[in-house]
């Protein structure tokens, strides 16, 4: 996955969105038509209940459902042309064997112009100990809270190329990962699990439960630490490695990660930023450092309070540019970025996002499923 493309695309690669796919007449003006085919395990399949849903800043909820043809079609028409400027956006799923699968998010008309595809697979039972996948990216941010101690994000993108949906057997588990060990508080991030499908064992792994179909699949976790002299265990192999520590923050020393440039994700707010690649059992270990810190200790407290306060805000109700901008919008951030910081604050405002749900600043829950979807999607596209 490391440098690869990514399987889903949104309005990032507008012209380019399913390139792979069947195209229809290129001549042809933007209609309101979803015009689809649903694959289990590659295949067209028959009589296929496609379930087509809308998300709006008004309302949200499925549309209508219809029964997909011989050769695994369908087509259906939307109340209106897909607007960027709307914040809606329109999907469809197919459930399968008790499994929920998703088509991407359609946001512009341009989309329409490609065969929708929505891919279902049959399953198979995990191991018990769970699955054993190739970790394509982690990323773990860490931040003093006030009150709470040190709170983590902890984004873990692992690409399963098998050919069936794994699921957990009684008592088992699809994925276990390693977590600090005095990790509490355990968060679930997005609406990919259910809230119980994911749980932290007394001995400090994240335990997964849900499926985890072929393909590119992330789990996004918030828990709290003591302080941020944590280790770090990445076992098997992965790709890429990023920690970013958000300033002010004590001096400390990262073993088994290089130091980077640090990296400015707001105006104001900087990261100390530690990277690693093709990491084989690595174990990185946060030791404190010498020197003092950035700022002076009565500070911080103040200036935390009002980094969190203004950068949740900003996370909410900054539209997003796949959102607000016409074709060929780029991720977050000025131009010239670099891909790390575009991807890097595409984390942050998934962490913001998830603040602001948390908060009840977000009135619809499917909204906020959506708009994090398309920004993890977006995190695909820029790694």
């Amino acid at each position: 996955m490391a440098v690869s493309p990514r399987r889903q695309t949104l309005a990032l690669a507008l012209l380019t969105l399913f390139a792979g796919a069947p195209r229809l007449v290129a001549q042809e003006p933007a209609t309101a038509d979803i015009r689809g085919q649903v694959l289990v395990n590659g295949e067209p399949a028959a009589g296929a209940t496609v379930v087509v849903h809308r998300v709006g800043p008004d309302a949200s909820g499925p549309l209508d459902s219809l029964r997909s043809g011989r050769d695994g079609g369908f087509r259906f028409r939307l109340p209106r042309v897909p607007d960027p400027g709307s914040g809606e956006v329109f999907f469809a799923s197919v459930e399968h064997g008790g499994i929920n699968y998703f088509g991407p998010l359609i946001q512009i008309a341009a989309q329409l112009d490609s065969i929708y595809v929505v891919r279902a697979f049959d399953s198979q039972p995990a191991p018990p100990g769970g699955a054993v996948l190739p970790v394509s990216a982690r990323y773990i941010l860490l931040e003093e809270v006030p009150d709470v101690g040190w709170s983590a994000t902890d984004l873990v993108h692992v690409a399963y190329q098998g050919e069936r949906t794994l699921v957990s057997a009684p008592g088992g588990a699809t994925f276990v990962y390693p977590l600090p060990a005095g990790a509490t508080n355990l968060e679930i991030g997005g609406n990919q699990m259910a809230p119980d499908a994911a749980t932290l064992t007394e001995d400090g792994n994240l335990r997964i439960t849900s499926a985890i179909p072929p393909g590119e699949r992330e789990f996004v976790v918030r828990y709290h630490v003591p302080d941020p002299f944590i280790t770090l265990r990445f076992p098997g192999n992965t790709t890429e490695a990023e920690l970013l520590v958000k300033e002010p923050a004590p001096p400390m020393e990262v073993e088994g990660l290089q130091a980077a440039p640090p990296v400015e994700m707001e105006p104001g707010v900087h990261y100390r930023r530690y990277a690693g690649g093709d990491l084989n059992d690595v174990t990185v270990v946060i030791r404190r450092g010498k020197g003092e810190p950035l700022l002076p200790t009565r500070w911080l407290a103040v200036g935390l309070a009002l980094l969190l306060a203004s950068a949740a805000l900003y996370g909410v109700l900054r539209p997003h540019p796949q959102m607000a901008n016409a074709a060929g919008a780029a991720a977050p951030g000025p131009p010239g970025l670099s891909s790390f910081e575009r991807r890097q604050r595409l984390l942050l405002e998934v962490a913001h996002l998830d603040e602001a749900h948390a908060a009840c600043r977000i009135a619809s829950a499917d909204e906020w499923a959506a708009r994090r979807r398309a920004l993890l999607e977006l995190v695909h596209e820029l790694a």
